[in-house]
């Protein structure tokens, strides 16, 4: 006897995200860096899927139709990748979708997308916003103060900063941890 079985269920998608530029960077990335991007759906896709990309603040450098790279677990899994765009607009959320409809032609929707917003892009650098002795000024003392900005992600992880000694001008390097 022969069984018709019908497929009504939308299929389901995970997406993570992979800095192969930074690897000890958990889903954030800066511009120049390649990311790999994994989609693990519930069923197997037959058509290929195609990735869009939008970045927080810019239409310009967003990407639509980035074809997969490979594909396994038999079509359930489907690799991409991308660089990430220049430019400070860049900088945030990146909203990542997936073009892609099951076997019986169910398409896959945002909402049933896991992980769509969990890539962060930092374009912009650190920054100081006071200085003590601030330029052109001296001290003849080891009490130094400065405060140092992170616009996007609020945390520095090291810096180095370079000291100017008065009149020699010889630089004197300090790392800060």
């Amino acid at each position: 006897t022969d069984t018709l079985i019908i497929d009504n269920s939308l299929p389901l998608l995970t997406l993570s995200y992979e800095n192969l530029t930074q690897p000890n960077l958990i889903n954030l990335g800066k511009a120049g860096d390649s990311i790999r991007v994994t989609a693990a759906f519930n069923d197997s896709i037959t058509i290929p899927p195609t990735l869009d990309v939008q970045y927080a603040d810019s239409t310009y450098d967003s990407m639509e139709g980035i074809p997969y790279i490979s594909n396994s677990n038999g079509d359930s899994t489907w690799i991409f990748g991308f660089t990430i765009a220049s430019g400070d607009s860049n900088s945030g959320i990146v909203t990542v979708s997936v073009n892609a409809q099951d076997k019986t032609g169910n398409p896959l929707t945002n909402a049933n997308t896991t992980n769509r917003t969990l890539l962060r892009v930092d374009n912009i650098p650190p920054y100081f916003t006071s200085m003590i002795p601030d330029t052109g000024g001296y001290v003849n003392h080891t009490q130094l103060g400065y405060t140092i900005e992170e616009t996007f992600s609020n945390r520095l992880e090291s810096a180095i900063i370079t000291w100017s000694p008065l009149p020699s001008g010889i630089p004197i390097n300090s790392t800060l941890v």
